[in-house]
């Protein structure tokens, strides 16, 4: 008798592979899924363009705003209304403050009567732009001034030609009530200041004045250079004309005559001028020149009357020193 034997194993049989997924089923699933793709990336781009004219609307409002104080700020320029721009000036600087309250009433909100430029019109047909920071609680209006040019006649039917345009940047801030204008507020590298060192001047001003401010200083350096050489002035080497270009609006009294003229800049005097940003940014070749011969005026004018009496001075000195060598000798000349 034969036996065969079986175990379990014997028993086993393979599991049969899983049928196959219809093609249909793929594309279902895949449709299904670039539909809701789409759907999410058209609700978002529809979230992004509803924020983006929130966004556009709220900053419209706030434009209109600050125009608004900046209209009320040119009206009382034109009245001479202080109580008005009592109101529309920013109280965190009180000194700044009170130096705008006094350029009103000496007319020279945008006046520059230092630099003979008289306002023919603010604003001349040119609308201003408003660039907001990213909260919205301050900006910069960047505005023209047009002025009568001082070469040529202003009467009623002055010529574009016969006018210069100056820039000139304002900052408001957003007050309780109102938008303000307010004096500029740096971090520490706006506020290091930027040098130019030349031959007879040394000059420092705001990194957001170095193109102009420098061309400027050069151009004072080589017209002393001219000075020196071309008259018999006193031009000691090693001494400088000092200028420091501030944005304080108190330099524009300064130079108006309301505060001390130096008298003689070459003795280690640190001149205070307004920067050509505060005085306003010239559009063109002309109105450039116009802005360096009013510095030119007001520094060029003590320093030549300085050189040539100490240069009188000194060659007075010196001839009563020969003259007197041999009899009773005089103090070395200063």
């Amino acid at each position: 008798m034969t036996l065969k034997w079986q175990t379990e194993d014997d028993s086993w049989e393979e599991p049969l592979p899983p049928p196959a997924p219809r093609g249909g089923r793929v594309w279902v699933r895949l449709l299904a899924a670039l539909l809701l793709v789409g759907l999410l990336t058209t609700a978002v781009w529809l979230f992004y363009r509803q924020a983006q004219a929130s966004i556009a609307q709220a900053e419209a409002i706030i434009q209109a705003d600050i125009m608004t104080s900046h209209n009320l700020l040119i009206e009382a320029s034109a009245a001479g209304d202080t109580e008005l721009l009592a109101n529309l000036l920013s109280g965190r600087d009180l000194a700044w403050t009170d130096s705008q309250l006094d350029l009103l009433q000496q007319n020279m909100l945008f006046a520059r009567p230092q630099w003979d430029l008289i306002p023919a019109e603010v604003q001349p047909g040119m609308t201003p732009t408003i660039t907001l920071n990213a909260e919205l609680d301050a900006a910069v209006l960047t505005t023209a001034v047009a002025y009568f040019n001082p070469d040529s006649h202003p009467n009623a039917n002055t010529a574009d030609n016969d006018l210069l345009i100056y820039q000139h940047q304002l900052i408001y801030r957003r007050g309780d009530n109102r938008w303000l204008l307010a004096p500029p507020l740096r971090d520490a590298a706006q506020r290091a200041p930027n040098r130019y060192s030349g031959t007879h001047v040394l000059a420092t001003f705001p990194v957001e004045d170095h193109e102009m401010a420098t061309r400027i200083a050069q151009e004072l350096d080589t017209t002393i250079a001219e000075l020196c050489s071309g008259f018999d002035m006193y031009c000691p080497e090693g001494e400088f004309l000092q200028l420091t270009f501030t944005d304080d609006p108190r330099a524009l009294l300064l130079m108006a005559g309301l505060g001390v003229t130096p008298t003689r800049p070459f003795i280690r005097n640190i001149i205070v001028l307004p920067t050509p940003a505060l005085v306003g940014q010239p559009l063109d070749e002309a109105g450039y020149h116009q802005l360096f011969q009013g510095y030119a005026n007001y520094l060029l004018g003590p320093l030549v009357e300085f050189g040539l009496d100490h240069a009188f001075s000194m060659n007075n000195c010196q001839g009563q020193y020969a003259a007197s060598i041999n009899s009773s000798p005089l103090a070395p000349c200063p």
